[in-house]
């Protein structure tokens, strides 16, 4: 009998798969570094979890380059570098996990439409607004193709969508995605829900900046109101939304309702800070500003003269914020004389034409 010829070893790259055997430790390491790094993240220890992050890329290539695993780690590492403002270290991390995840998983996958939301939060983040709204619109289209156009991932997408639409000027494009964005919402989500106020504090912005007050104010009114349901009415959370009706109401002229707005919000900011916190000027000038178009000067000057020794002890008499409100209770100070010489005028009139004052 002939003796059997030697079996000849098969190629390497033959036997290369997308999914390489199982390896108990370098399988067991990985995820290890993986759940300890989102351990420290939470726990605002970033310079540590971009270092466990860097290690589970590491174990990860063990895996193989086309492993999901490898995809996984990268993505992560990128929306960390995105956090520490890395945005051009982010990039092609990102475009990596991209390209390992179409050929591991197909193209047409929940993973591979997260990888292109990355990204695109990465140019987003830098300005690049076209190359986001790319990324976007092709992370919308996988997401419809495979989860449905009423699922909540879509939603996401169309509201990031529409806010790089905003930057670009495409307003009517944007008011689009906003609209779908909040039917999706309120479908999946019900009315009373964070993300439904989120996306309607979003498309009463979009009217509020256009002018278009009759529109936003119910959005808005909408928003505050489904936060507070959740929060509570003095959870500072809610702090964005009150300025908002309080801008709104400003710009309407509805002065005693913005009055009252701002005062909500000023009370929310002291209750929470303490009370020369820089925050507290922000509302502070807002307020003096509403006084100011009630010509309640005196009220106005006394708000600014808070503003001024917050901001002088907080930044310093020098800084850029301080010298702007500075010279804003200066003008103040001079409409206020202006006011009151006018008004000393007028009553000098009135006397003469009664006969109490002599002629000069």
């Amino acid at each position: 009998m002939a003796a059997p010829e030697p079996t000849q070893e098969p190629d390497r790259a033959e036997t290369q798969t997308a999914w390489p055997l199982y390896n108990p430790v370098t399988e067991s390491t990985w995820q290890f570094y993986m759940d300890l790094a989102e351990g420290v993240f939470y726990l605002g220890q970033m310079e540590n979890c971009a270092e466990l992050l860097a290690r589970a890329v590491n174990e990860a290539t063990e895996f193989g380059p086309r492993d999901p695993r490898l995809a996984k780690s990268l993505n992560g590492l990128g929306v960390l570098y995105c956090y520490l403002g890395k945005y051009s270290e982010a990039e092609p991390l990102f475009t990596k996990a991209i390209s390992i995840n179409e050929k591991a998983i197909g193209p047409e996958h929940p993973d591979v439409a997260t990888g292109y939301y990355n990204l695109a939060g990465a140019y987003k983040l830098q300005r690049k607004y076209e190359d986001a709204a790319t990324m976007y619109e092709q992370a919308l289209g996988i997401a419809e193709r495979v989860l449905g156009t009423g699922h909540p991932d879509v939603a996401l997408f169309l509201e990031r969508l529409g806010e790089v639409y905003v930057s670009l000027g495409r307003r009517t494009a944007a008011l689009f995605a906003f609209r779908r964005a909040l039917g999706i919402r309120e479908s999946t989500l019900g009315r009373v829900d964070w993300s439904v106020a989120v996306t309607l504090s979003k498309l009463g912005d979009f009217y509020l900046a256009d002018g278009r007050y009759n529109e936003a104010e119910p959005l808005l009114w909408r928003s505050l109101w489904i936060k507070q349901t959740i929060v509570g009415n003095r959870d500072r959370s809610l702090l964005k939304e009150v300025g908002k009706m309080a801008q709104l109401y400003s710009a309407q002229r509805k002065f005693d309702q913005a009055e009252l707005m701002f005062q909500r919000a000023l009370n929310m900011l002291e209750e929470a800070l303490a009370p020369d916190y820089p925050d507290l000027v922000i509302s502070l000038k807002a307020l003096a500003r509403v006084y100011r178009a009630q010509g309640r000067f005196t009220e106005a000057k006394n708000l600014l003269k808070i503003c001024l020794s917050i901001l002088e002890k907080a930044l310093g008499p020098k800084h850029p914020e301080t010298s702007v409100t500075m010279e804003y209770y200066t003008e103040i100070l001079r409409v206020a004389h202006l006011d009151a010489v006018k008004g000393s005028k007028a009553s000098i009139k009135h006397r003469h034409e009664q006969g109490t004052v002599p002629p000069f």
